[in-house]
């Protein structure tokens, strides 16, 4: 069951679910009247406005083991794909400098591939490209990004490779770079 907040009505506890604050996009305790990043209150919240939060799962998402060896120089000019699994769909990320991936219009969303029931938040993870290096943030997720099989700390950078896999929420994708 997802928890919907629907104009000024002040949110209920229910467990297990946590609320996402439209403003700063930080995940809570529902029982909590204000974000506690940003102060926003929910009797702030445009009337018309729906809210779908993301459930905090129940299952932990399964990996793979992988080996030692990690190429995570990205050369100039270089391609990023990401295969989104099991369906074996396959995207070409832009060249932009920063890629957000999550469920909505701000965002690269990932609607499509069944984003909110596999636990992926509204602004779940970046993707950035520096220069020979390419760059992944988990943005505070309800769910978690891993990286291989590290669950990633939010906020903390860490570089992708050529091969690595992502599972947001329990959203598996592949990525591979190609120069």
């Amino acid at each position: 069951m997802l928890y919907m907040s629907h104009g000024n009505e002040t949110p209920r506890h229910l467990p297990n679910h946590l609320v996402e604050c439209p403003r700063c996009g930080t995940h809570f305790r529902p029982d909590n009247d204000v974000c506690p990043t940003c102060g926003h209150s929910h009797t702030d919240i445009d009337e018309t406005k729906e809210q779908i939060i993301t459930e905090l799962l129940e299952r932990t998402p399964l990996t793979t083991p992988r080996g030692a060896q990690r190429r995570t120089l990205l050369d100039p000019g270089a391609q990023v794909f990401l295969q989104f699994l099991p369906s074996a769909d396959c995207i070409a990320l832009s060249d932009d400098p920063i890629t957000v991936l999550g469920r909505g219009e701000d965002v690269f969303n990932l609607n499509s591939y069944n984003a909110l029931q596999h636990g992926v938040s509204r602004k779940h993870c970046r993707l950035e490209r520096h220069p020979h290096r390419l760059i992944l943030t988990d943005l505070g997720s309800t769910n978690g990004t891993y990286l291989n099989d590290e669950r990633l700390i939010p906020f903390h950078p860490y570089p992708v490779a050529d091969g690595d896999k992502l599972i947001l929420g329990t959203l598996h994708i592949f990525v591979t770079v190609s120069s």
